[in-house]
């Protein structure tokens, strides 16, 4: 990568968004823009977890020095809180534990507003798995998944804070692309163009350490990239600018060479000898033609029979469900008949006689 070439880009990146802030005052920032570094790869690459974000170590700051910090962590919180106050980190303005995380922001828009009100978000290492359920679409849609925070305690808390503040973060989704932070338009270019330089280095060890997908070419895709060869091109942009080129991979010298010399090859297969056309016959070629129409209405009078039988097949299924459904409507339909049973005389619908008669009985 050469870094002449990369200062040039960034100084005529930071004129062009100069002169749109001019032409539209309402959108000027105090803070300057984001610079994107935008890598185009040729093979994508296996990760292990996609979505949480790799760190990437820059020499100069990219975010602001009020920016805040919104601290996730185990319980109980208030030993993180404590620790706070303590060391006196001024970054970290809210620290959450996770039952209140999970207990106040349960509906979206308080996980939208979380996501709003804060410039970064950390985390503890033992929460990465239950964390990304947790805060759901609103945190990674803006690319604002938590920053981990290896082996953090009480103790290093400070310094871990800092150390992530100072780095850039890559996320790695599932294509080609990719988009990192690598500075702002009021820094210098010389500050720009360092971290872009120190930066790859970081990227290129992180795509050594993963083998290439198995959704790009098949024979390569157990190789190893250990340089920019499975980089296709690198830009730099801002938000709302137009992508400036700094490194394009180019094909090596002697590729197209070979290409040519089978072309030549195959042209050469390609010519025509006027000795086996000498007996050539018309009569031949009419007969040639009327076996094939012979045989293609052969194979379309076939087709059409098993058409025809398909669809016959078909129509006497169809018959036979219509049958079967009509009979458990005129079953659902026709009431069922109840038996007429005999009601029982009262004892005053009985004569007199056979009063007298029952009662003699019973004496």
């Amino acid at each position: 990568m050469d870094e002449k070439l990369v200062i040039k880009a960034v100084k005529a990146l930071q004129k062009h968004v100069l002169v749109e802030q001019q032409n539209n005052k309402s959108q000027l920032f105090d803070d300057g823009e984001f610079i994107y570094l935008q890598i185009a790869l040729k093979k994508i690459p296996v990760h292990q977890r996609k979505g949480k974000p790799q760190p990437i170590t820059i020499p100069n700051r990219i975010l602001p020095e009020d920016a805040e910090v919104c601290l996730l962590v185990k319980d109980p919180q208030k030993t993180y809180k404590v620790a706070v106050e303590e060391n006196d980190v001024d970054s970290v303005k809210k620290v959450i534990g996770l039952t209140k995380l999970r207990k106040n922001y349960k509906t979206f828009e308080k996980k939208r507003n979380l996501c709003a009100s804060y410039d970064i978000f950390m985390c503890d290492e033992d929460l990465i798995r239950m964390i990304p359920k947790v805060l759901g679409k609103p945190f990674y849609s803006k690319k604002k998944q938590p920053v981990v925070l290896k082996r953090l305690t009480t103790e290093n808390l400070k310094s871990k804070v800092e150390e992530s503040l100072n780095k850039t973060y890559m996320f790695v989704g599932y294509g080609h692309s990719l988009f990192i932070k690598i500075g702002r338009t009021d820094m210098e270019a010389n500050e720009v163009s360092d971290n872009i330089v120190e930066g790859m280095k970081d990227i290129v060890k992180y795509f050594a350490k993963h083998k290439v997908s198995k959704r790009s070419d098949r024979p390569d895709y157990n190789i190893q990239f250990n340089t920019l060869d499975n980089v296709q091109s690198i830009h730099i942009k801002t938000s709302n600018s137009i992508a400036l080129p700094i490194f394009n991979s180019l094909p090596e010298v002697g590729e197209g060479d070979e290409g040519d010399d089978d072309y030549q090859e195959e042209e050469e297969d390609d010519d025509i000898d006027l000795g086996d056309y000498e007996d050539y016959d018309e009569e031949e070629e009419e007969e040639a033609d009327n076996f094939k129409d012979r045989e293609f209405k052969k194979l379309t009078k076939s087709v059409l029979k098993k058409r025809k039988r398909n669809d016959n097949s078909q129509n006497k299924s169809n018959k036979k469900r219509k049958k079967a459904n009509n009979d458990n409507d005129k079953q659902q339909s026709t009431p069922i008949k109840k038996k007429k049973t005999k009601k029982r005389a009262s004892v005053d619908t009985y004569s007199p006689k056979l009063v007298k008669k029952t009662k003699k009985k019973m004496r």
